[in-house]
């Protein structure tokens, strides 16, 4: 654990880093001159510095529970959650307009985290075994939380070409890709699954727009415009990964033995199961997509319609059994062969900007019991339509830009393995306080809404140079618990509040509150000798007790 008195020392090296950084780095923010007027070439460089400390107390129904000892036990109130230092650099090469490369890195280091990754002591005299073996965490976990590390991003090249009078753009290399209208969501909307998400840094930053999450992939993309009013796109994949998800034992970690494996699964006094991760996952090729924009004059709107295949990105935790039904390892499974169908809309309505989809997935994974031989498949609706509306001058602010989502996802049919599909009102969702379990206890519903808001008043110049904002954002479902993963849960959400510092638009201060909410249930233990988390409205109810202050300074270069 990382108190703030004891992490001083490092925090004024990490700040002499920052300052010397930002003073050698004018120079390197302006193009640079390759004496070739043909050529255009930039180096920038993004350098952010956050420090995070955990502000509530542990709620011991989740801090004494068997499968979040090490997580929940990690930081204790007033410590430091993180400590981090991240660098993104990026060059772009462009020839002629038309053709170029673009490459870019990442970097960090966290010093808030060692490699201890210890449960507590009463599980350990009760022979139950701790996640981690011999209580420390995993190579990857160690890599991607403490570092320092780092990992290529995009690697790709692009240019273009006339079909006649057609024009036609490609990309071909490590790229991502980001279709539809969506804000928020990137579970009920036509860019699931279009590359892997970065679900640590959503968790980490509440009401972060979807568009930033997606990780880069290698991938053939292509886009014609066939007339002035329609145009047309497709890709290719050569690369699958899966989503990156809060490691166990972890901050914003749930269950301590989730998800890259090598950990341990206990079960029982004297017995715990391995957990191994990713196995038997898709294909590298395969996934495809094609859509068509049309510029509609007579309803003054962009309409899309998608067609993608793909394998899912999100796991399925299943296990193995022997003849006598004990199960053997756990792993993570992957839905293949899922067919996405999708029409989306954007409009401006007055001063409003709206935004809209529809899109049926087939083939799809479902919201399936964990740990059973296998998970359920089906198909389900999804919608959603969002605004983006800019309020001006007032009493109260200089401007304030409002932006909200509302989704829904619906349950169409299960085809595939229905027993282990987590149903209300199913004998494999039970409540722990007797009878089936509902909504709060995690199960699926036919139907779910779900919302999420960002409002960002902000004050031009208050002070010489500097911009001030407060940031808002909101997010929680409404109704039901969604038949897909992480699509929604009733009652469960998270929040952020903030305020923000932008010194000369080129350095950005933000200090925000982040939380998490939910619903949980709860048996005895007879372990610690008391009621712990028995079944959750979703992951963030396991969180509800994490809520942290985070300072986070941004410099580009």
């Amino acid at each position: 654990m990382k108190s703030l008195k004891r992490s001083g020392a490092r925090l004024t090296l990490l700040a002499v880093a920052i300052a010397a950084f930002s003073d050698a780095g004018s120079a390197l923010a302006e193009p640079i001159d390759v004496g070739n007027p043909d050529i255009q070439l930039r180096w920038d460089n993004t350098l952010r510095y956050n420090i995070g400390m955990r502000t509530q107390k542990k709620e011991k129904a989740l801090s004494q529970s068997a499968t979040q000892q090490i997580g929940d036990n990690k930081f204790d109130r007033g410590d430091i959650v993180t400590n981090r230092l991240d660098i993104l650099s990026e060059m772009d090469f462009v020839y002629k307009e038309r053709y170029g490369a673009r490459v870019s890195a990442a970097g960090w280091y966290d010093q808030a985290y060692d490699d201890k990754a210890e449960g507590l002591q009463a599980y350990q005299n009760a022979g139950i075994p701790a996640a981690y073996s011999d209580n420390k965490y995993t190579g990857s976990v160690k890599r991607y939380y403490m570092g320092p590390s780092g990992e290529i991003l995009d690697a790709f090249v692009f240019g273009g070409f006339d079909l006649g009078t057609t024009p036609v753009n490609f990309k071909l290399g490590r790229h991502n890709l980001y279709w539809g209208e969506s804000l928020f969501s990137f579970v009920n909307s036509i860019s699931y699954a279009q590359g892997p998400v970065d679900i640590r840094k959503a968790t980490a930053t509440p009401g972060i727009e979807a568009k930033e999450l997606f990780l880069p992939l290698n991938q053939l993309s292509v886009q014609t415009q066939l007339t002035d009013r329609v145009s047309m796109a497709a890709y290719y994949q050569l690369q699958w990964n899966p989503n990156r998800l809060p490691e166990g034992g972890t901050y914003f970690g749930t269950a301590d033995f989730l998800f890259q494996g090598n950990t341990t699964f206990p079960i029982a006094p004297g017995f715990g199961v391995p957990y191994e991760g990713d196995q038997h996952t898709p294909k590298n090729s395969g996934a495809w997509g094609v859509n068509t924009k049309w510029n509609s004059e007579a309803l003054g709107a962009n309409v899309g319609f998608y067609y993608r295949e793909f394998s899912d990105t999100m796991p399925n935790v299943v296990g193995v059994f022997d003849a006598n039904g004990v199960p053997t390892s756990f792993y993570n499974k992957y839905a293949e062969n899922v067919r996405l169908y999708g029409v989306s809309l954007s409009k401006q309505v007055g001063p409003v900007s709206m935004g809209a989809e529809l899109l049926r997935r087939e083939n799809t994974a479902l919201s399936s019991i964990a740990g059973s031989p296998d998970f359920a498949r089906g198909d389900t609706w999804h919608a959603l339509v969002n605004a983006i509306a800019y309020f001006g001058k007032t009493p109260l602010w200089d401007s304030a830009p409002l932006q909200a989502e509302l989704t829904y996802s619906r349950l169409d049919k299960v085809t595939k393995n229905r027993d282990f599909y987590n149903e209300k009102g199913s004998f494999g969702c039970p409540s722990q306080s007797g009878g089936k379990g509902d909504a709060k206890d995690g199960c699926s519903t036919r139907d779910a809404l779900g919302m999420q808001i960002a409002f960002t008043p902000t004050w031009f110049q208050a002070f010489e140079g500097v911009d001030l904002t407060l940031p808002l954002t909101y997010g929680m479902g409404l109704y039901g618990t969604s038949p897909v993963t992480g699509g929604g849960n009733e009652g469960a959400g998270n929040y952020s509040i903030g305020i923000g510092a932008d010194y000369l638009a080129r350095y950005k201060v933000d200090l925000a509150y982040n939380g998490f909410f939910g619903p949980i249930t709860t048996n005895f233990n007879p372990v610690v000798g008391q009621n712990t988390v028995a079944t959750s409205s979703g992951g963030t109810p396991l969180l509800r007790d994490r809520g942290w202050l985070s300072l986070t300074f941004k410099t580009t270069f």
